[in-house]
């Protein structure tokens, strides 16, 4: 459990949950009335956050997942703190099987991607009209890890394709926006973009923000040591989150 900044891991012999949920309309209505009292009626979102190392990814990322109720980092490289530590599956599924109808946050350590992808998937499985994590949000770090250009693992193309169906939002971070699948850039509700490595990148997103977005973020500065990170932002105002 977590209490402010006080952090403890959760771990468990609990085996792999079904996450399905019941399709007894009183089921369903409660989880309804629970997603009136968090304002969480929107379906879903998707952000892409891209830059080169060192530009902030990170900080700006934990900054926009902290005004998310219940969220999920997947966090391999052990960048965030905010949230319960957990280890492996078996365990995030025993912690969610408690945690489904609350305010949650959870860093998922794993270093297996099959267990990262599991973790992924129980968001768009089972029924929309009975969603196993209502309101989720997964915050995916080094998101090329996982995925590519060229290939993209089933629970991320159903979290990106079909996450607005089971109210599941996610927040998408590489170094490069070109190494991400194509159906997560079609799909992004927003980017958010610091500094880039090479100036073809800019002209690779021109295509999703257009020409003024583009120019401003070739105009971004290096990052110095001990500031915050310069970003652009498409769209300007919040109506993406």
């Amino acid at each position: 459990m977590f209490v402010g900044r006080v952090f403890v891991e959760h771990s468990a012999n609990g085996g792999r949950p079904n996450f399905s949920g019941g399709s007894n309309a009183g089921a369903v209505s409660d989880r309804v009335r629970v997603f009136h009292t968090m304002g969480l009626m929107r379906q879903n979102d998707l952000t892409v956050i891209v830059g080169k190392k060192n530009c902030g990814k990170s900080s700006r990322a934990r900054s926009l997942a902290l005004t998310r109720p219940r969220r999920i980092y997947i966090d391999p490289m052990h960048e965030y703190l905010d949230g319960v530590i957990i280890r492996d599956f078996a365990s995030l599924a025993s912690y969610l099987r408690s945690h489904v109808h609350d305010k949650y946050a959870i860093v998922f350590r794993s270093m297996n991607d099959a267990e990262i992808l599991a973790a992924i998937a129980i968001a768009t499985r089972g029924s929309p009209e009975n969603p196993p994590l209502p309101g989720v949000t997964y915050i995916i770090d080094e998101a090329d890890r996982l995925c590519s250009a060229r290939s993209i693992p089933e629970p991320i193309h159903r979290l990106a394709n079909y996450g607005r169906h089971f109210r599941a939002s996610a927040i998408f971070i590489a170094r490069r926006a070109k190494m991400l699948p194509g159906d997560i850039r079609a799909n992004a509700d927003r980017y958010i973009i610091g500094q880039t490595f090479e100036p073809g990148d800019v002209d690779y997103m021109r295509e999703y923000i257009g020409d003024e977005k583009a120019a401003a973020v070739q105009a971004i500065p290096p990052r110095k040591e001990g500031e915050a990170g310069v970003f652009v932002e498409w769209p300007d105002d919040d109506s993406a989150g």
